[in-house]
């Protein structure tokens, strides 16, 4: 039993041992397993660590990447940037140079012309027909205007028509012979005109003055066809304001780093004149401003020609230095409309135009076409006032109240005594209103007489001597211009002041109130007058035989005169007709009586 019971727990013993190597080698397996396991989580840790720096790595080099191409794209965008500016800082300097060189030419052309009338005038040294003579002189009315807007003064028509003094139908007989009698009082020789010429060259030093040349002499011989030294005094007629006041240039114009010749308001605009409308534009500085004509408008000159302004600018670059063109094409031959054998005068219009601004002495927002879009200056000198018209209510604002600030900084700095009298504002509708509002009460007061107060109501509603369709106006007062003598104590002698002037005639009248009364119509209300009391038409009419109207009048009315049954004959009858068209009397028919008279 013994010995059994030793086998059997030699056995247990065995059993025990295997038991006790197989949990030991089990868990020797199952520790290497997850050693194993952990060492494969370490390596993947390991290697998503290593991945993570490797990610890290590459977003580094692709922002120092990055960073260096836009370092690189703003090295270039500034190396752009900076050649940019110094190639447009160079055609800015050159389009200056050009202007200025330009401006320079005409100034010195309109000298020279002045020596030469001054020299072959009837008086002159050198005069193909001195003193006395019967040589037909003809004027035209001036622009320059006393304090209430008048102008007395005339000048000499170096460009006067002689086909004006003669029938219609002799006018439309042969272009060559109404060719050769242009302008037949003015004779310049050969000789003369070469040492013009060469006096020009001489003083400019540069021979591209023969542009000129070309353009004045427009032939060989002045016997054959005196236009030619017509055409020599184009350039010194042609300007519309006084002569000072366009070229009389700064004496810093020279330096360009003054603060006076920068540029502080640039715009474009179009200048409105009785006779064309130049599109430009109008540079302003601190003591001048400047307008550069860029091409003749065709029309009426509204808001339209402002979107020509880039293709006239492209159309210039192809003939820069040549004469300016029409929009709708220019010819430099001769044209003939409506039998009257007329030229383009684009080429003979002055390029620049300059004015003071410490001269202003008033800035109206006023009225072009219906469109609060322009402006009118004044000055206090014998310059004539200038209109200017702009693309937007925006333009003219900003071009008004910089110009307005500039004279006031220029007559009164700072620190010191300023005057309030001769301090101005940019005159809006709304200081227009209180402008109105002061002059009629000096008025009631009678500090002002009533032909004053009339001519300061005309100036702030807009009228302008430029715009013809917004000429100044005044009311018919008297009723008797048959008398010899005025009895001014009778009242038969003034018409019915309570009454507009078309319900003067009872009988006409009683026409414009059934009318009033009896039209029907879902968009246009009730009128009496169907026509306005003032037009371009109107104001012709009474200025027919006053140059430049008489020429203006040709135009309007297709190259011929009206028929003479409508003419105007005498303020007579003129008040008689104005009782059945309701129109009213022109500024003009007040202030210069030689209206009435032929003396163009």
């Amino acid at each position: 039993m013994l010995v059994t019971n030793i086998l059997e727990r030699d056995d247990s013993v065995d059993v025990n041992n295997k038991e006790t190597g197989f949990i030991l080698s089990f868990i020797q397996k199952n520790r290497v397993l997850a050693a194993a396991a952990n060492e494969v989580k370490h390596m993947k840790a390991v290697q998503a660590d290593r991945l993570k720096k490797l990610q890290d790595l590459r977003m580094k080099l692709n922002e120092c990447s990055a960073t260096e191409i836009k370092l690189a794209q703003a090295i270039e965008d500034e190396i752009h940037l900076t050649i940019t500016a110094v190639l447009s800082a160079d055609d800015n300097r050159k389009t200056a140079c050009q202007l200025a060189f330009r401006e320079d030419q005409q100034i010195i052309r309109d000298k020279w012309i002045h020596i030469s009338r001054a020299l072959m005038d009837e008086r002159g040294p050198w005069s193909a027909n001195p003193f006395p003579n019967d040589v037909v002189t003809h004027w035209k009315l001036d622009k320059t205007e006393d304090r209430w807007r008048r102008r007395f003064k005339f000048k000499r028509n170096y460009k006067f028509d002689e086909r004006l003094c003669q029938p219609s139908q002799s006018r439309n007989e042969s272009t060559a012979t109404l060719a050769d009698q242009l302008y037949i009082s003015a004779k310049i020789t050969q000789k003369m005109k070469q040492f013009l010429v060469k006096g020009v060259r001489g003083i400019t030093e540069d021979s591209s003055y023969e542009q000129f040349e070309d353009t004045n002499d427009a032939s060989e011989s002045s016997q054959s066809n005196p236009s030619e030294s017509q055409n020599l005094n184009n350039a010194a007629d042609t300007s519309d304001h006084h002569a000072s006041a366009h070229y009389k240039k700064e004496p810093s114009s020279t330096n360009g780093d003054n603060d006076y010749t920068k540029v502080l308001c640039s715009v474009r605009c179009v200048f409105v004149t009785p006779k064309r409308k130049l599109a430009g534009q109008l540079d302003i500085t601190r003591t001048v401003m400047h307008f550069s004509f860029e091409f003749l408008v065709e029309g009426t000159g509204g808001s339209s020609v402002f979107s020509k302004f880039k293709d006239k600018k492209d159309s210039d670059c192809k003939n820069e230095l040549g004469g300016v063109d029409r929009l709708d094409g220019c010819r430099d031959s001769m044209i003939e409309t409506n039998g009257v054998l007329m030229q383009n005068q684009s080429n003979k219009i002055k390029r620049h135009k300059r004015w003071n601004i410490t001269k202003i002495k008033g800035v109206h927002w006023t009225r072009y076409l219906l469109q609060y879009t322009a402006m009118e200056i004044f000055f206090d000198d014998s310059t004539a006032p200038i209109f200017l018209n702009f693309s937007s209510q925006k333009d003219t604002k900003n071009a008004g109240t910089l110009l307005v600030s500039l004279r006031n900084e220029a007559l009164f700095p700072k620190g010191s005594t300023k005057d309030k009298n001769n301090i101005i504002s940019f005159v809006d509708r709304r200081v227009g209103l209180e402008m109105a509002e002061n002059a009629r009460e000096r008025w009631k007061r009678r500090e002002i007489s009533n032909f004053e107060y009339l001519v300061i109501l005309n100036t702030l509603a807009g009228r302008s001597y430029n715009d013809l369709t917004q000429y100044p106006i005044f009311p018919w007062v008297l009723a008797d211009y048959t008398s010899e003598k005025l009895d001014f104590n009778k009242s038969s002698t003034f018409r019915d002041l309570s009454k507009p002037v078309g319900a003067l005639d009872e009988n006409r009248f009683k026409v414009f109130e059934d009318r009033y009364l009896s039209f029907c119509d879902p968009d246009i209300p009730s009128f009496y007058y169907g026509s306005h009391y003032s037009s371009m038409g109107i104001v012709l009419h009474y200025m027919l035989r006053l140059e430049p109207f008489t020429t203006l009048h040709l135009n309007f009315q297709g190259g011929k005169f009206d028929h003479a049954d409508r003419l105007f004959q005498s303020i007579e009858s003129a008040y008689i007709n104005s009782l059945s068209n309701t129109r009213w009397g022109t500024y003009r028919r007040c202030c210069s009586p030689s209206m009435g008279k032929g003396i163009a």
